[in-house]
């Protein structure tokens, strides 16, 4: 059995798979998965065609708001036969932020001399 509670709320993070995308009465839907900032959880974010214009893709960082159901859906595991709950988390966009600037910084290496002749180490 599901049930689902409509919510609104906020979310940000980053991208974390290519974007799937759906058909729909007016256009296409894109879906999005990011890793939340501030749970560590997966959301699902869908974006409507209001929001086509806009490019997104992995590894992009964005902040949204919009209404959030979560849906918990009940169902046998295969290997144990009990029954389980899961809880699935989809996000619709009103509002949308895409980050512009983005680096990943390398590690600083820094070599530093044995005391008696040993071996170099590099500490990060």
């Amino acid at each position: 059995m599901a049930d689902s509670e409509k919510i609104y709320g906020s979310a940000a993070g980053f991208i974390q798979f290519d974007i799937d995308e759906r058909e729909y009465n007016d256009g296409i839907i894109r879906d999005a998965t990011i890793r939340s900032l501030a749970s560590g959880d997966l959301l699902r974010i869908s974006f409507f065609p209001d929001f086509e214009d806009i490019p997104l893709e992995r590894g992009d960082f964005i902040a949204v708001d919009g209404s959030i159901v979560e849906r918990t859906v009940e169902f046998e595991d295969e290997d144990t036969g009990e029954v389980v709950e899961r809880t699935f988390v989809n996000f619709t966009a009103k509002r949308l932020f895409v980050g512009e600037t983005f680096a990943v910084a390398a590690p600083k290496v820094e070599k530093k001399k044995a005391a008696s002749g040993g071996s170099k180490r590099k500490t990060f």
